[in-house]
């Protein structure tokens, strides 16, 4: 039975490279199989959110070339403010459309091995098995 998920912008973000990490562990092949239908329907979503979160680096940030990248300068209380902003609105937004996919079921050794790592995870991409 496939679960419909709304998801908000913050968790797409913050959930897709947490499971690409959770991705490269010994799993189980159908553990794996499922992360990797997870993430195939997440990384659209992600895309489009990292893609603007970097227009708000390049919009707010400098350009530092020896690292080929923008980047916010967090003493600058007026653009790190403004951009600090920004990304909360972006985040804060919820995705239009339902996502249809189950949790992962994952061991409770493995859970507690990475907990640190994963325990955002739990309930809507992970469940404890």
């Amino acid at each position: 039975m496939e679960v419909y998920l709304e998801l908000n912008n913050h968790e797409i973000w913050a959930s897709y490279t947490k499971l690409l990490k959770l991705s490269s562990l010994d799993l189980p092949f159908k553990t794996s199989l499922h992360i990797a239908t997870i993430l195939f329907e997440l990384e659209r979503p992600y895309r489009a959110i990292e893609n603007e979160r970097a227009k708000l680096c390049k919009k707010h940030g400098e350009f530092f070339e020896a690292q080929d990248m923008y980047a916010i300068d967090m003493n600058n209380v007026e653009k790190f403010g403004a951009y600090s902003s920004e990304l909360s609105e972006l985040l804060i937004m919820t995705w239009s459309g339902d996502f249809t996919f189950e949790p992962v079921e994952i061991t409770k050794d493995i859970v507690e091995q990475y907990m640190g790592d994963f325990a955002t995870l739990l309930d809507k991409f992970v469940k404890i098995c």
